[in-house]
């Protein structure tokens, strides 16, 4: 008897299968299924119209570094899946359109698809989704503004990116974490992410030719997170820093170019931790430091800090 006449089975894994070459017709027979697991398979290039009958899959996880190079566009048949993996699909060169449909959708990473050139407009149906990785999807050519239509939308991830931040990305105001780390083309930040009134955790670290941000950052007012280390070329920080009533880490360390830090960093009531360690032209802390009555860490290692506050 076949794997697939298990009617009831609801869990299948086939991770780390690696003769296995193409998913059998036959799978669509898994009524019941909800979760396939495919990752590390590492032949795999082809998902069957097949799946287009498992109409209780809410899991289909095809990850690491398969030799996948498409994806049957019945994959928009898929009405209850809720999580789609397919990050270091390094062979995957386009999305179907029909993702769209997937009305269900929480979940879509596509993290280290490096050959991935285009994300369909279709995104923007996707009305449940929650949660977009797109890091080190180094061969897009452009995020489609459709992206702003995801209101759903909680977690963004666009680390490594060559690319300009749609201006729609203002529009998601369920937005709760920005991950722009390692853009190392990014040397500003547009004003509009002042609009992201939800934002709790924004990454820029490693932003290597970030030279600025704006004042607008001082809208952030749910903002609980800021990182910037490693962010070479930034030389200032704003005064509107110190509007971050809800700010409990901020991360400065290997902001070599940094000279000042802003009196106004004494605001900053509900800050925990602060990092500085590695500003190698910061001199001086302003005496404002003595009001983060709750900082728990203070890291100034080699920075040549002249006096102190």
């Amino acid at each position: 008897m076949s794997v697939c006449s298990l009617r009831k089975l609801e869990k299948l894994s086939l991770r780390s299968c690696h003769s296995l070459v193409e998913i059998p017709l036959a799978i669509g027979n898994l009524s019941s299924l909800q979760y396939l697991d495919l990752n590390y398979c590492s032949s795999l290039r082809k998902i069957s119209h097949s799946i287009e009958n498992l109409s209780s899959l809410k899991r289909l996880e095809l990850g690491g570094y398969t030799s996948l190079i498409e994806i049957s566009s019945s994959i928009g048949n898929l009405s209850s899946l809720a999580r789609l993996k397919q990050g270091g699909c390094t062979s995957l060169i386009e999305i179907p359109s029909s993702i769209g449909n997937l009305s269900s959708l929480k979940q879509l990473e596509l993290g280290g698809c490096t050959s991935l050139t285009e994300i369909p407009s279709s995104i923007r149906n996707l009305s449940s989704l929650e949660q977009l990785e797109l890091d080190g999807c180094t061969s897009l050519i452009e995020i489609p503004n459709s992206i702003g239509n995801l209101y759903s939308l909680k977690r963004l991830k666009l680390g490594g990116f060559k690319l300009e931040i749609p201006s729609s990305i203002q529009n998601l105001s369920s937005l709760e974490q920005l991950d722009l780390r390692c853009c190392e083309s990014l040397t500003e930040i547009p004003s509009l992410i002042g609009n992201l009134s939800s934002l709790k955790q924004l990454d820029l670290g490693s932003c290597e030719s970030l030279t600025e941000i704006p004042s607008s950052i001082g809208d952030l007012s749910s903002l609980k997170q800021l990182q910037l280390g490693g962010c070479k070329s930034l030389t200032e920080i704003p005064s509107s820093i110190g509007d971050l009533s809800s700010l409990k880490q901020l991360q400065l360390g290997g902001c070599k170019s940094l000279i000042e830090i802003p009196s106004s960093i004494g605001n900053l009531f509900s800050l925990k931790k602060l990092h500085l360690k590695s500003c190698e032209l910061l001199t001086e802390i302003p005496n404002s430091i003595g009001d983060l009555f709750s900082l728990e860490q203070l890291q100034l290692g080699d920075c040549v800090i002249e006096r102190n506050p």
